[in-house]
């Protein structure tokens, strides 16, 4: 941010300064997932690990390195 957009408020500003970022914390703070779901993330990405790993059942942080933040918000 530069020192001439402090003094801007966004009655003034144009929407896209900052309505990007208006929705994007919008939604981390009202947004929170179901610890079931989760769960079902999780299984199904320990499946899929270990069907592309021999077999080979993944430590909690493979596991979590494997989900992306677009599949669980702030689940990570």
């Amino acid at each position: 941010m530069d020192l001439k957009s402090i003094g801007v408020s966004p009655r003034r500003a144009p929407p896209s300064l900052w309505y990007g970022t208006f929705r994007s914390k919008l939604s981390s703070y009202i947004f929170e997932w179901d610890q079931e779901d989760v769960k079902e993330l999780k299984v199904t990405k320990r499946g899929e690990w270990e069907s592309s790993h021999g077999g080979q059942a993944p430590t909690e942080a493979q596991l979590m390195a494997n989900i992306s933040p677009g599949q669980t918000g702030e689940a990570r």
